[in-house]
């Protein structure tokens, strides 16, 4: 995949803000980043930057593969939900992390969605299966 044929195929869905993982593991982990987001379920770009605007790393999918860039290093996946798993430790598909950004209750098998703050820009889920257990939340850019 090439930025030009990603692009060619990216919505103009633009979504920033800031994200936070945190997972029950022994010793249990936790991370913070701001995000930014552009395209759809089927391809876009993912960026994730530190507190003082450095790029963490640039996930890039479409429906053929995923790559993800950290540093100078490229790695390529079968799909988004491979790539950000190896990002994050958290799996989750693109049509969940989409829908959840519309404010829609849309299932992901292990995960429970909590929309009751979404007016206010925040989103959070919890991973129940698999283990270890996990939290996202995410608090939008207005």
């Amino acid at each position: 995949m090439t930025m030009t044929s990603a692009s060619k195929t990216l919505k103009n869905d633009f979504y920033s803000g800031k994200i936070s993982l945190r997972t029950d593991s022994e010793p249990p982990h936790a991370w913070f980043a701001s995000f930014e987001l552009q395209g759809a379920a089927n391809a876009g770009t993912l960026t994730l930057l530190s507190p003082l605007g450095t790029t963490l790393g640039t996930l890039r999918w479409d429906q053929a593969q995923a790559l993800l860039q950290t540093g100078a290093d490229v790695q390529r996946f079968d799909n988004f939900e491979a790539a950000l798993s190896s990002l994050t430790g958290a799996s989750l598909a693109p049509q969940a992390l989409f829908s959840w950004l519309l404010g829609q209750n849309y299932q992901q098998d292990g995960w429970e969605l909590d929309l009751s703050q979404f007016s206010n820009n925040r989103i959070l889920a919890r991973r129940t299966a698999p283990l270890p257990a996990a939290q996202l939340s995410l608090v939008l850019a207005p």
